[in-house]
Formats: C-alpha cells, sequence, structure tokens
C-alpha cells in the first residue's frame, strides 16, 4: 500500500524575539519533541514523513509557504503554540489556495484549549486535534473518516464537531524514541547558559514524563496532560540515551518534563543506572524544591546532573497561596542553599504582575531573588495563556480581552494584560526593573566571576547571553 506524504510543521515564532545575533547566540532552540514523537510512529507504520522547523530555519511566513507548497504533502501537520497560531492561519490560507485537497492538521496547546476558536477563526485547517498526537496523527494519516478519529474536532454541515475524547498513553514506553533525524540536528542548541561548552551536535533535549502534579493557576500542563503523571521507566530513559550517545555523540541532556524529579523511586534508579553502566553524561532538569533532599542531590550529581531549575514566581507567601503554588520560602531556601554548596547550577524563574501584585511584592519578589542569588535568574511577565485557571479569571475579571493578535502573548513580550492592582504600563516597568536591580549589581558579577572560574566552559555561554540581555531585551 502506498502512503501518502506527511509534512510536520513547527511555525515561525515572533520573529523579533530570534532576529538579533545577540538572540541566535544566546536562546535554546531545541527539536519539537512532540512532532518527532509523531514523526516516529507514523516511520513505524511506513508513511513517508517529512519536517520542517521553521524557528530553526529561521524561516519568516512567506519562507514557510514556499517550502510547504514545494513539499507536495497530502497531509500537513502544525504544532500550534498560542505564540504561533496567528502565523499557522496565515500559512494554512496560502496552501489552501494552491492545494484545495490537502488536509491542514493543528495540534499542541492551542487548539487544545481552544479548538473551536482556531477552527471558527482560521477556515483552511480542517483538523484541531485535541491533547496527544501519537496515534490521532496515525489515524488521520490513514485515511479515516474524521468522524471515526477520537480526539479530534472537524466541520461537519457547517457546524464544529467534537468527536470522543482519545485514552491517553498510559505505557510510555511503547512509543518509539522521537525521529530526530527529521529534523536538522547540526542547527539546534543548548542554550548560553546551559552551555557547557558541548557542540550543539552533542546537546539534546529529551521528555520522559507526561503531566505535573502540581496545579499551579498560570500553568496548562494539566489541562492538557490530564490529571495523572505518567512516566517512562528508568530504563527506558537509559536505553534512549545510550542510543543517542551512539548515533550522535551525545554529551548533555536537558530534560524537559514538567518536573523530573517528581517521582523520588524512578529517580533514583535512574541515577544508579547512569551510575552502574558507567555512562557519562551532563544533564538538568526542571523540579520543585518540595520534594529534593541533599542527599538525593548528591546522588543526582554523582549521575552526571549539573544545573537545577526551579519555578519560583514569587517572594510573597500570600500570592504563593493565591497561585497555588505550595511551595515555602524557608524550605525554598534550604534546597537552593545546599544545591549551590553541591556545585549545582541553580536556575530559578520569578513572575512579574501576578495576581495580587503590587509595587511592594514585586519588591519582595525582587529582593527574594537577590537574598536567594541563583545563578540564572529569569523573570518573566505573567501570561494568561488559554487553558489556564489564571486565563479564566483574567477573562472572568476583565483583566484582558480576546486577543486580536496571539502574537502578543508571550513571557518576555510587551504585555497589554493589567490586574486589579496594576496597569499593562506598570507591569511593563517592573518587569524591566526586575532585571536591573538583579543583574546591574556587583553581588552579581562577583558570583558570576567566581561561577565561571570554577566553570570555565561555560565562558562563552555567559558572555553571548549577558551581551544579548544588555541590548536587545
Amino acid at each position: 500500500m502506498v502512503h501518502n506524504k506527511v509534512l510536520l510543521v513547527n511555525p515561525p515564532y515572533v520573529e523579533h524575539v530570534y532576529s538579533g545575533k545577540g538572540a541566535r547566540n544566546a536562546i535554546a532552540i531545541n527539536i519539537p519533541l512532540g512532532l518527532a514523537s509523531i514523526g516516529a510512529v507514523l516511520e513505524k507504520y511506513n508513511f513517508p514523513v517529512e519536517a520542517l522547523d521553521a524557528n530553526v530555519m529561521n524561516y519568516g511566513v512567506q519562507q514557510t509557504i514556499d517550502h510547504l507548497i514545494k513539499s507536495k504533502a497530502k497531509y500537513i501537520f502544525f504544532s500550534g503554540t498560542t505564540n504561533t497560531i496567528t502565523k499557522v492561519y496565515q500559512i494554512s490560507k496560502k496552501i489552501k489556495e494552491v492545494y484545495p485537497n490537502c488536509v491542514i492538521v493543528v495540534g499542541g496547546p492551542h487548539p487544545a484549549y481552544a479548538g473551536r476558536e482556531t477552527l471558527q477563526e482560521c477556515k483552511d485547517i480542517d483538523l484541531a486535534v485535541i491533547g496527544e498526537g501519537e496515534y490521532t496523527a496515525l489515524e488521520i494519516a490513514q485515511g479515516k473518516e474524521f468522524e471515526q478519529i477520537d480526539g479530534v474536532l472537524h466541520r461537519k454541515d457547517e457546524k464544529i464537531v467534537a468527536t470522543k475524547p482519545r485514552k491517553r498513553i498510559e505505557n510510555l514506553d511503547e512509543i518509539p524514541f522521537p525521529a530526530r533525524h527529521l529534523f536538522p540536528f547540526e542547527k539546534y542548541r543548548p542554550g548560553a547558559f546551559f552551555n557547557t561548552g558541548v557542540k550543539n551536535t552533542e546537546a539534546i533535549s529529551m521528555l520522559t514524563s507526561r503531566g505535573c502534579p502540581a496545579r499551579c493557576t498560570f500553568c496548562s500542563s494539566v489541562a492538557f496532560w490530564g490529571s495523572k503523571v505518567r512516566f517512562r521507566s528508568a530504563k527506558n530513559i537509559v536505553e534512549e540515551i545510550e542510543f543517542l550517545q551512539k548515533k550522535y555523540n551525545t554529551k548533555q541532556i536537558a530534560f524537559f518534563d514538567d518536573m523530573f524529579t517528581f517521582h523520588l523511586p524512578r529517580l533514583e534508579e535512574f541515577c544508579n543506572l547512569l551510575i552502574d553502566r558507567k555512562i557519562k553524561v551532563r544533564w538538568w532538569c526542571y523540579s520543585r524544591v518540595s520534594n529534593l533532599t541533599k542527599d538525593m542531590m548528591i546522588l543526582m550529581k554523582k549521575a552526571g546532573c549539573y544545573a537545577l531549575n526551579f519555578g519560583l514566581e514569587s517572594g510573597n507567601e500570600d500570592i504563593l497561596k493565591r497561585i497555588k503554588k505550595n511551595i515555602k520560602k524557608e524550605k525554598v531556601m534550604r534546597v537552593v542553599k545546599d544545591a549551590k554548596k553541591l556545585g549545582l547550577l541553580v536556575h530559578a524563574s520569578f513572575q512579574v504582575g501576578l495576581p495580587g501584585d503590587t509595587k511592594e511584592t514585586i519588591m519582595e519578589t525582587i529582593d527574594w531573588a537577590i537574598k536567594l542569588g541563583p545563578h540564572i535568574p529569569l523573570f518573566c511577565i505573567t501570561t494568561p495563556f488559554p487553558g489556564t485557571p489564571l486565563y479564566e479569571e483574567a477573562m472572568a475579571n476583565g483583566w484582558m480581552n480576546k486577543m486580536d493578535n496571539w502574537d502578543d502573548a508571550g513571557l518576555h513580550l510587551k504585555t497589554k494584560f493589567h490586574t486589579d492592582t496594576l496597569t499593562a504600563d506598570e507591569i511593563n516597568k517592573y518587569y524591566k526593573l526586575a532585571q536591573r536591580k538583579f543583574f546591574y549589581r556587583p553581588g552579581f558579577f562577583w558570583m558570576t566571576a567566581k561561577h565561571l572560574l570554577r566553570n570555565p566552559t561555560q565562558i562563552k555561554g555567559y558572555w553571548h547571553a549577558g551581551k544579548y540581555m544588555l541590548t536587545e531585551q
């Protein structure tokens, strides 16, 4: 049986975010693992698959359109985030003008929460995929009737119709390793702060679980992945690392799980497997302070962990409760202090413009960040994305209207969002103030200098990151 070609597309992001030379050197760009996972399943069933990552190719809308027209693919699958969805609309319209019989599918976070809106706003999109897309994409490519495919929205008799929800994949080990070979591997990079001196081709991202046990109001993970956290086995993760080392000479891994350290028995088994098999690889991951102990961090470091990424959000206890962060500042201080003493690189993110934030609470957050002294702080503008309780709260309270252009939604872009306590202009002002107060002080320069003396391979990365923050933010 001859199968029709499938094209997987990661659309262009907001152009100015990646436009400057400093941005190209500083900002991480990773293989879109969701698309790569879909590609692996399609290849398993012998479908001809191609992929285009417009971001890493530095393509704008027109270049993306030209590429898609030349591909002559029957099925075009877009990964649709809130930041890219308007670009998907523009591209889809042009493709349908040339190939009216092609099938355009949009999956990913945005259509999962705003699928009906997506189909209403763009008549050229045939299907919106709700939730994880591996087997949904397979059935679409097999040519099944839309109404027979679980987990999609489609049009029927000029109405938008939802099929029954697709069952979630319980055994994640059954999914083939992502088809990274579909993408221009040499063009991806780990990001300046996390570049430990390895070549871009020796650094890679992985995903080992789906879901998060936390219920933070600004996060859409639960809405997308479901309330139950599902895990790949420690053995399966290590097997993928071994495969990556043989194929790509991988020396550095970024784990992009919402919370890689959540299941401590799996984490311990994973670390011990790396140690027992004498697998030399450096890695970092996202974590929460609530379940980390000093002993576990010692084991993680022994197994190759060199950095931890914590979402701390605010230095005000009342606001932490309001956003359901469920962390205590005392625990945060203890874990961050232990991690730094162990020689682990600490990345901590904070938000400006959370519900209830005032000038006073933002200053409290800035002072808290300075006191903690993470090696890499990241200040973000609170952004209500579809699929989050924060979005529902913002719409109900009139803090925002439906955006005419979703390109305006971004954690580091000038916001139009406001709250009961802060205007949009005030949020933008305090965001810049937070960056200045943290970075432009002698203590940060001295801490950075001492860190780089101990880790000279990171000097180049820090140089690019510093140039970017000073000149392009």
